[in-house]
């Protein structure tokens, strides 16, 4: 039959959809949004090469914008950071529901079909396999049977949530691995002076969490972000301390204006079985640094195409879809894996231990620039005397290089081939 249905209108589940009705299967995308409302209201950041590298029509230069590298604030404000670096010229910021709405166009040119209005419940499965969704559209609840069901619901997915342990599927996320973030845009104070504004402020109020604010033509692009909590009184509270330092921003809101779960976490250790696949950020497949998942997840869509359509026989069973699982690893997750230990030390820590540590330069420029250069001997020399007179963060630092080893032997048992008992053992070890 090699019917696939798609849950949800998430960049990869729309790749993975588009590349294969693009070669002659059943594709149908069910998502639960109105049309006109799919996609967030603002940009976010991909990397330049992302349409050539899964071979689909690149997004029209007029919904792209020069994306900058933004400095860093400490808590107090008494230091900043401007880490330059080269790899940011290959990002760049796109209008996401222009992109969605591109991804769109397109799966529906290579034959796929999307229904609106369409929640999926439940899945279906047996005691072996996944073998369809409950959706609910038009007031009726539907039975769909699928050979492949693609997950790309997001974080909150009831597809996942709805299966049973004995899957393997990770299902629950702690809640210190939630990024909690309320963001808009707002207008400019007429006639109010604006100076550069491109900066990530760390911490703010105290707060464990990381807040941005940029300049977009007229109007002011601010970001709170918080790791494990969120509420309205925090999210107003920032609001104000950014127009204190920012006289500048106003208080209309022009787009955007919502509170999203984003989650910043090493991918779920297992995220096929047999006939399901999740992609996107059903699979926790954000940079854990930044929260931005677009790249990755469409990548991630055509690493799902490429494995379905040369799977064996039109199996839709784990063994064949695990290539989907290795590659994507290889290429691309595990390659955030040490940046997931980095992110797990910052909210380890308290907003004084940041200033500390940016105060006596054990964190520079360097640390926050992917490309950072060599360290001489003086520089880990000078780097140890501080942390000795902070011994708390001596203490977590030990957690992050414990860390860092299991990161190591887990990588180093990454297997191409479906080899259950390596398998098993690799998620032991990420588990920790």
């Amino acid at each position: 039959m090699n019917k696939v249905i798609v849950i949800g209108c998430g960049h990869g589940g729309l790749v993975a959809g588009a590349e294969l009705a693009k070669n002659g299967y059943d594709v149908t995308v069910y998502e639960r949004r109105k049309k006109d409302e799919v996609g967030h209201d603002w940009h976010d950041t991909m990397y330049r090469d992302t349409f050539e590298k899964i071979g689909m029509p690149s997004l029209p230069e007029e919904e792209c914008l020069d994306y900058y590298a933004m400095s860093f604030y400490s808590p107090s404000m008494r230091v900043r950071l401007n880490p330059d670096d080269p790899l940011l010229k290959s990002i760049i910021k796109v209008d996401r529901r222009a992109l969605i709405r591109h991804l769109i166009v397109y799966a529906e040119k290579c034959g796929a079909k999307i229904v609106y209005e369409a929640e999926a419940l439940d899945p279906l499965y047996t005691e072996e396999r996944v073998t369809g969704a409950l959706i609910r559209a038009d007031g009726a609840v539907t039975s769909v049977a699928a050979d492949l069901v693609i997950d790309a619901a997001g974080v909150d997915s009831p597809i996942k949530a709805g299966l049973p342990d004995n899957f393997g599927i990770e299902k629950d996320i702690a809640e210190e691995d939630v990024f909690y973030t309320y963001r808009a845009y707002f207008n400019i104070i007429p006639g109010a002076e604006v100076p550069h504004t491109n900066f990530i402020h760390l911490y703010q109020l105290g707060n464990p969490g990381m807040n941005w604010i940029t300049v977009e033509g007229d109007m002011v692009d601010i970001l709170v972000g918080s790791f494990g909590h969120m509420s309205q009184e925090l999210t107003d509270a920032t609001l104000e301390d950014m127009r204190r330092i920012y006289p500048f921003v106003g208080t209309e809101v022009r787009r955007g204006g919502a509170f999203a779960r984003i989650p910043l976490r090493k991918t779920s250790a297992m995220f096929v079985a047999n006939g399901y696949a999740a992609v996107g950020d059903s699979a926790y497949m954000t940079e854990t640094m930044s929260g931005s998942g677009i790249t990755l997840s469409m990548r991630a869509g055509k690493f799902l195409a490429d494995a379905v359509i040369h799977g064996r026989e039109n199996r839709y069973d784990v063994e064949n879809l695990w290539n989907y699982q290795y590659t994507y690893n290889r290429f691309l997750g595990n390659s955030q894996l040490d940046n997931h230990v980095i992110r797990s030390l910052l909210s380890s820590l308290t907003g004084d231990d940041v200033d500390y540590l940016l105060d006596n330069k054990i964190l520079t420029d360097k640390e926050f620039c992917s490309n950072d250069g060599d360290y001489s001997a003086e520089d880990w020399v000078k780097k140890a005397i501080a942390l000795t007179k902070r011994p708390k963060i001596v203490k977590v630092l030990s957690g992050a290089l414990y860390k860092f080893g299991m990161v190591r032997r887990f990588k180093s048992l990454t297997t191409y081939n479906y080899d259950k008992q390596k398998i098993e053992a690799g998620r032991r070890i990420y588990s920790k």
